[in-house]
């Protein structure tokens, strides 16, 4: 079985010119300079204090690099890389508005695509382009996904097509519940300007071997300090309704002892949450309180996938 997710927003910003490499190389976490035609790879861009100005996939084609984004850190990211730009033989196009983006998703998603294309991508974040659209395979879910990205002039035709072939479209709701699970961050939520990468699990979006990039002195320092004050965490609640975005956590020992992000009702797992926890709570199995309009309630710090 397969399902479909509509993106309600995303962003895209594509990189032209000799220097793209070079200049993103620069400005990213991520070790740009690797990418093969047809391959992928998260990054993030920094402020030089090293807080997150934005968290994306980076694309290589020939001739070009694409920046795939959330919506709300496109106008930061975009202004930053323009900032930067003095004598660069780069050029910047936000393609966001031509876009579209589709999740397909499922232990059926890769069979669909296959049969489609007559190949589906089986490397993270490697991708094909047939007719307008650029498949791509992801991991953010616990089972295979892969974003389909196409002219939104086709996004009806083309959700239309899946139904055909058997794919359900489910609803943000659904969504969020297959992200939380996952232990997913979505930027605006679970991570924002305020934050560091390790701190959201951008781990894979560091590169510890490539040369000097905006942030870096920080992001090292953290790595050689072995752990981050903060980490997003999962939690499982006790109760039936999820918690509140901005609940404060609460031990014995700290009253400040993390805060809720995102929190979801699970078939599979109950009631969950994402949280910033403190170091001095982030072990497993930690009891923490969750304190939302005066009113407590329990839960258990949890690894990420929940399982």
């Amino acid at each position: 079985m397969a399902s479909v997710y509509v993106f309600p927003s995303s962003g895209e910003l594509r990189l032209r010119g000799g220097d793209r490499v070079r200049f993103l190389q620069g400005m990213l976490t991520a070790d740009v300079a690797k990418l093969a035609p047809g391959e992928g790879c998260p990054a993030a861009m920094l402020t030089p204090k090293g807080k997150l100005i934005g968290a994306m996939l980076v694309l290589c084609s020939d001739g070009f690099l694409d920046i795939v984004l959330d919506a709300g850190a496109r106008t930061a990211v975009h202004a930053s890389l323009e900032h930067h730009l003095i004598a660069d033989d780069v050029v910047i196009e936000d393609r966001s508005a031509q876009l579209a983006t589709i999740v397909l998703f499922g232990e059926d998603a890769a069979a669909l695509i296959a049969g489609a294309l007559g190949t589906a991508p089986s490397v993270d974040w490697s991708f094909v382009v047939e007719d307008e659209l650029r498949v791509m395979r992801a991991r953010e879910l616990a089972t295979p996904s892969f974003h389909i990205t196409l002219p939104a002039a086709r996004l009806a035709e083309t959700l239309d097509w899946l139904s055909e072939l058997g794919a359900a479209t489910v609803d943000e709701d659904t969504w969020e519940v297959l992200r939380v699970e996952a232990g997913t961050p979505r930027w605006g939520l679970d991570m924002d300007g305020e934050r560091m990468p390790v701190e959201a699990r951008l781990d894979d979006a560091l590169s510890h071997t490539k040369g000097c990039y905006v942030g870096q002195e920080t992001v090292v320092r953290l790595r050689d300090q072995g752990k981050a004050n903060w980490r997003l965490m999962g939690l499982r609640l006790e109760g039936k309704e999820p918690a509140l975005a901005g609940s404060r956590l609460v031990t014995a020992e700290r009253p400040d002892a993390g805060t809720v992000t995102s929190s979801v009702v699970s078939p599979r797992f109950g009631v969950i949450a994402l949280a910033y926890v403190h170091r001095s709570a982030m072990a497993p199995g930690t009891i923490v309180k969750v304190v939302e309009h005066g009113r407590e309630r329990s839960a258990t710090v949890s690894e990420l996938p929940f399982a």
